[in-house]
């Protein structure tokens, strides 16, 4: 999960967790919270609530290659959550559109 900036302006997140999710690659453009006309690269649906600015990996962590603990590839950043209720506001349908994170991981928090 996303946890703020470090003093450079770089995304910081929490070590990484295993949640439940239905994920969906697709091609597509959305407007994120800026304003801007952004690429969608995957609809995530979730578990729970996830942070702006998030990074997402499609597996386990268990899955990843290596004995660093950090996936080395194919991160996706959440660059827009929307949180749709039922008819009772009871359950929630949980959405997060995902860009290609390019870059390596972020600084853990």
């Amino acid at each position: 999960m996303a946890n703020g900036y470090d003093n450079y302006g770089n995304p910081k997140v929490d070590a990484g967790i295993d949640i439940n999710v239905r994920w969906e690659d697709v091609t597509s453009e959305t407007v994120d919270a800026k304003g801007n006309t952004v690429s969608i690269d995957a609809v995530v649906v979730v578990d729970r609530e996830i942070a702006i600015g998030s990074i997402l990996w499609k597996g386990r962590l268990e899955d990843i290659p290596g004995t660093t603990g950090v996936p080395d590839g194919d991160l996706r950043q959440v660059i827009k959550y929307s949180e749709i209720p039922d008819t009772k506001a009871q359950y929630f349908r949980r959405l997060v559109y995902c860009m290609r994170f390019k870059e390596s991981l972020p600084t853990l928090a």
